[in-house]
């Protein structure tokens, strides 16, 4: 029994091992998957903001510009720029509740609004942008203000010359945008040069929480299918494996002793009961062989006890004994033939062990009660005698 709960502790550990490695494994993918799956929700959302920015940039630039520009001569006109047509349309959404959350700027390090001076993080992304030209996106965490937020930045380059008029140089700039910003800042620009970036940040608290969330729900659910698998598996193991293999375990110790009166359970399992009915038969093969060689030794004991040859008498039955040890027959002859030999202590163990198989026996008591009033002992004798 102790052998099939060590078989059972075994085979619960290699459960424990597999799916323990299975679920691990299971969750790191399952991490990774929400992980991208949210940051690809938070992406798609700055991308749109962004990329509806960057259209009404446009559209100020191909569309608005061209009909105010014989007015710029005049009297500067900041409707006529793109940076801000989009900021302005940034502001009239960010009032709203829906996209209060979100932020954009067009951020750069010599800006004519102040509103887009670019802090340390996005000269970072700027400093990145003019390394590595052929880089036309960058996307990822950072934390604002104490809150995580997923950011999706794209360069801000010189592609068109109509840019310098008033970002070049500022002797040449009109007189309008000098009275309203000054000559000091936002001037310089280079065609080609990339002078700043554009930056949407979304709050990534909520979609990160959901994937943490489905996580740990995926995390229990697993460890509840885990628990159930290992019961289940368990149970059926017991069943069909480790009580059948008890039994034959129990059936096979009985067997090495001698003792042969026992039946075999029954088992649920085909292969368990196949083997079961080859225990049974493995049992009666050996009950059989026992039974002769018991037969062959007890004939030969009871004939060399007649020949008078008393010590191979005696060797043939504890023979007889040694293959069954409750042969009551055995015994009685062996205490006959200790007794023919002067050996009285040991008969009288012989007797006393037979009465114990055969309490009833008169012929037992009588004998066992002669020899021990031939020892002097008259009381046990009388005794043994009633």
């Amino acid at each position: 029994m102790a052998r099939t709960h060590r078989l059972g502790n075994i085979f619960n550990r290699i459960l424990l091992l597999i799916f323990g490695g299975a679920i691990v494994a299971c969750a790191a993918i399952f991490s990774l998957v929400l992980q991208r799956n949210a940051e690809a929700e938070l992406a798609s959302k700055a991308l749109l903001f962004l990329d509806s920015m960057n259209a009404v940039r446009n559209y100020t630039s191909n569309q608005v510009k061209p009909l105010l520009e014989p007015q710029l001569g005049e009297q500067f006109l900041p409707q006529a720029i793109a940076a801000y047509s989009a900021r302005s349309v940034f502001e009239s959404l960010h009032a709203k509740k829906e996209y209060a959350d979100l932020t954009y700027k067009q951020a750069t390090l010599n800006p004519f609004n102040p509103a887009n001076q670019a802090d340390g993080f996005e000269a970072d992304l700027l400093e990145r942008f003019r390394t590595e030209p052929a880089n036309k996106q960058l996307s990822g965490f950072h934390t604002r203000e104490g809150a995580e937020v997923f950011y999706v930045a794209r360069p801000l380059v010189v592609t068109q010359p109509s840019c310098l008029a008033c970002h070049g140089d500022p002797q040449k700039a009109p007189a309008s945008l000098i009275d309203r910003y000054g000559s000091e800042h936002g001037f310089g620009w280079k065609l080609g040069q990339t002078v700043g970036v554009h930056i949407v940040s979304v709050p990534a608290g909520v979609p990160i929480a959901t994937a943490r969330q489905s996580f740990f729900w995926f995390i229990g659910i697993a460890a509840v299918v885990l628990a159930a698998v290992i019961v289940a598996i368990n149970l059926l193991l017991k069943r069909t494996v480790l009580r059948p293999l008890s039994q034959m375990t129990a059936a096979a110790e009985q067997i090495s002793k001698g003792r042969l009166d026992f039946e075999m359970e029954s088992t649920a399992s085909f292969e368990m009961k196949a083997l079961a009915a080859a225990f049974e038969r493995m049992k009666r093969s050996v009950v059989r062989s026992m039974r002769l060689l018991q037969s062959v030794h007890y004939d030969r004991g009871r004939a060399l006890l007649a020949a008078g040859d008393l010590d191979g008498a005696i060797q043939e039955l504890y023979n007889v004994l040694n293959v069954d040890p409750d042969c009551v027959a055995a015994r009685v002859d062996l205490a006959r033939a200790l007794v023919r030999q002067g050996r009285s202590q040991e008969a009288i163990a012989q007797y006393n062990e037979a009465l114990r198989l055969a309490p009833e026996d008169p012929h037992i008591h009588l004998e066992l009660g002669a020899l021990l009033l031939e020892q002097g002992e008259q009381a046990v004798g009388l005794n043994s005698r009633s």
